[in-house]
């Protein structure tokens, strides 16, 4: 099927969608290697591959997701110049004030067939080639004449569409955009159809939030929005569930082909069992009636009898297991008590690199001291996903957890919290934190920073709620960057504190200042504040608290009161006291704001500016009065 996909017999620029699914261990992924090796053979090398695995955090992120997707775009040779504007126009409106060069360096590593790597080639400041900020017409005679004819002909059109809309709407286009890209290059390259590879399609559900925008949503809406602008592309995607689009819109019904993954035949059977040397007939059929043609029981079902047999015991048909959970029961069972504690432990991390190895070692886990990392990987149970990383079969980490949770939470807790441990300490920018630890330095890229966050942040959070919580005050106190990650874990905290109380006062009104800073203008944003503001007004130690919320949102709008929504003014404005010992007299403006009077509110602020004689009040009101004049466009 992938073959006549690959080369269809009447080639055409539609849509094409392959979509496998079935239950875990049935060697989907395996089936994608494949593909992907297929992809290398001379007829098809010259072919762009994509390929991506949803369990990997910044994989399901829209924005992150996509970049990734043009990442790997750009190494083969395909121009991504909308892309990368519209990229770098979300980046300056949701980021202000970091650089972008450092933040995301993948953006400038190519240098041909790439306006900003070009413009950082020829030593254009950041400042000066941010979309949005405009590109000067003296730096376009600078660029090479192929980038340049890009800007004229299409490049002008892209940035004014990027001047019109807000983060959210760029977030939401950023599908478009890459689609505008591959469209593109498809047509100067019509035999170079790129093959894009999408790997366990259904951790996209995993953490959905209850709604939002496209680049909200922890479903796979972006994913198909994406499907929807690169026509021409093949897309494969395998998981657990089939790509149900043609439910959602029936157009998609012709263009998508569901190849449920059924049980292994007879001959692939057959195959593995003499690949095991199970000669024994009566063994053999007891292995495939367990088995039910599954490949990852029945390798583990193989592994069991060989294990039994290397301990001198005879292998009859009653010593074999019955279901697919026996076989893993019976497998385990037969380990020693050394390794079973080993492979409980590395059930835990989502994917487990040699450095976790030799840092749970340090951490005197468990029997990790008796055994090579070399022999435990070559267990059934394990596949290699890069030369020093490996996963554990996601059904048999799914079973060991489970395990545990049910015979041994303290152990489980107790590995969580030191797989915890590794990741956020490689996060840290201090590197101190790693000194001796066997921890390497995955701080210095964003991307690779935020999948060790998300990861610290998913075991600690399982672990101890409470933990994860005070690590989120503490982790992200300093200023630094408002990813969407960082975003995501700061409202999931937040959730965690549950109804406010005078006990967790101070925790929520930090979370909440923490969020205000890390995304100030977005709805969701202003929506916790405005929530925190509500509960701390009714407590009553909640002055100061208050107080600092809005010093904190005053000092946002300084900052750049050209951004600034209304909702926020209206918080910054109210206070409980109001006239009498109000942080500065706005009732008034706030009452009109609230009645969405912008006029009015400009002139209550006016009048108090010329009224108030105290430089603070003084400044701050002039603050509010501009931010009220551009927020009203007048």
């Amino acid at each position: 099927m992938f073959e006549n996909l690959l080369w269809p017999a009447m080639p055409n620029m539609d849509y094409q969608v392959l979509s496998m699914y079935g239950v875990g261990g049935q060697g989907k992924t395996t089936l994608l290697d494949r593909f992907a090796r297929r992809l290398s053979d001379p007829d098809c090398s010259t072919r762009p591959l994509v390929r991506l695995d949803m369990a990997i955090t910044s994989h399901r992120d829209a924005v992150d997701g996509l970049f990734t997707v043009r990442n790997q775009l750009r190494a083969a040779r395909v121009a991504t110049h909308a892309f990368d504007m519209a990229f770098a126009r979300h980046f300056a409106l949701t980021r202000p004030g970091r650089d972008l060069t450092k933040d995301y360096p993948e953006l400038f590593r190519f240098k041909e067939d790439s306006i900003f790597g070009e413009l950082v080639d020829i030593g254009v400041e950041a400042a000066d080639y941010m979309p949005g900020a405009g590109l000067a017409v003296s730096l376009l005679a600078r660029l090479s004449n192929k980038v340049s004819a890009w800007y004229r002909t299409r490049g002008v059109d892209v940035l004014e569409q990027l001047n019109e809309i807000g983060a959210q709407k760029v977030a939401d286009s950023l599908p478009m955009f890459l689609g505008y890209d591959i469209a593109a290059f498809l047509r100067d390259h019509p035999q170079r159809r790129p093959v894009l590879i999408f790997d366990t399609y259904e951790a996209l559900w995993r953490d959905r939030p209850a709604g939002g925008a496209i680049s909200d949503l922890g479903g796979d809406n972006w994913l198909r929005r994406f499907a929807e602008e690169a026509k021409g592309c093949l897309f494969v995607i395998a998981g657990r569930r089939r790509v149900a689009w043609k439910d959602i819109d029936p157009t998609w019904a012709p263009w998508i082909v569901s190849v449920p993954l059924d049980a292994l035949g007879r001959g692939a059977v057959d195959a593995m069992l003499d690949a095991g040397r199970i000669d024994a007939s009566d063994v053999r059929k007891a292995l495939k009636d367990a088995a039910e043609g599954h490949p990852l029981s029945l390798a583990v079902g193989i592994r069991y009898c060989q294990m039994r047999q290397l301990a001198g015991a005879a292998v009859t048909a009653p010593d074999v297991p019955r279901t697919h959970r026996e076989i893993l029961d019976r497998f385990f069972d037969h380990l020693d008590p050394g390794m079973r504690n080993v492979l409980r432990t590395l059930a835990v991390p989502t994917h487990i690199r040699r450095e976790l190895w030799e840092f749970l070692i340090s951490q005197r886990m468990p029997a990790f001291d008796g055994y090579l990392a070399s022999d435990v990987f070559q267990e059934v149970i394990f596949r290699q996903a890069s030369p020093d990383v490996y996963d554990m079969h996601e059904k048999v980490r799914d079973h060991l957890i489970a395990d545990l949770e049910a015979r041994d939470p303290s152990h489980l807790d107790s590995a969580r919290l030191a797989v915890f441990d590794f990741y956020d300490r490689a996060s840290s920018a201090d590197a101190s934190k790693r000194e001796g630890s066997h921890v390497p330095d995955l701080s210095l890229s964003l991307k690779s920073r935020d999948e060790c966050l998300a990861e610290a942040a998913m075991q600690v959070r399982l672990a101890s709620p409470r933990k994860f919580v005070q690590w989120c005050l503490e982790r992200f106190n300093a200023r630094g960057s408002g990813s969407n990650l960082r975003r995501s874990l700061l409202d999931q905290a937040f959730e965690l504190i549950g109804a406010i109380d005078s006990d967790s006062l101070g925790h929520a009104a930090k979370l909440a200042h923490l969020r205000l800073r890390s995304d100030p203008w977005s709805t969701d944003g202003i929506n916790l504040l405005q929530g925190v503001v509500d509960m701390v007004s009714e407590e009553p130690a909640g002055a100061e608290l208050l107080q600092d919320l809005r010093n904190s949102a005053f000092n946002l709008i300084r900052g750049n009161p050209s951004a600034v929504p209304p909702r926020l003014l209206q918080i910054v404005c109210a206070h409980p006291s109001a006239r009498e010992s109000a942080w500065w007299p706005c009732l008034e403006i706030e009452e009109a704001l609230l009645r969405e009077d912008v006029g009015s509110a400009m002139q209550f602020a006016k009048s108090w500016l010329v009224e108030q004689t105290k430089p603070i009040i003084q400044d701050g009101l002039f603050v509010v009065l501009r931010a009220i004049a551009v927020a009203s466009d007048r």
